[in-house]
């Protein structure tokens, strides 16, 4: 699995990447590639640690994208998980 972290340039973001309850703090700046094995299922919050700039996450296995969000808020929160659990009716 691979997470994708684009954007405005240089923009700052921190958060957490992985399987609970192992998940791995993440920070850096756009653009940035994580990479893990998947064994169950991978959650993801990843937030800008600045008001201004667009945050896009992307979950891509094997190329293909699974799982996006983005967001301009000022220090905007992009939260995914992987698999998704169905929604009870």
């Amino acid at each position: 699995m691979r997470l994708e972290i684009e954007g405005t340039p240089g923009l700052r973001f921190e958060g957490t990447f992985g399987e609970p309850p192992q998940a791995k703090t993440i920070t850096g700046a756009i653009p940035a590639t994580f990479k893990m094995e998947m064994r169950r299922g991978v959650f993801v919050r990843v937030q800008k640690a600045v008001q201004g700039g667009k945050l896009t996450v992307r979950l891509l296995i094997s190329g293909v994208e699974v799982a996006s969000g983005a967001t301009s808020k000022p220090f905007g929160l992009v939260a995914l998980a992987y698999p998704t659990k169905p929604r009870a009716r």
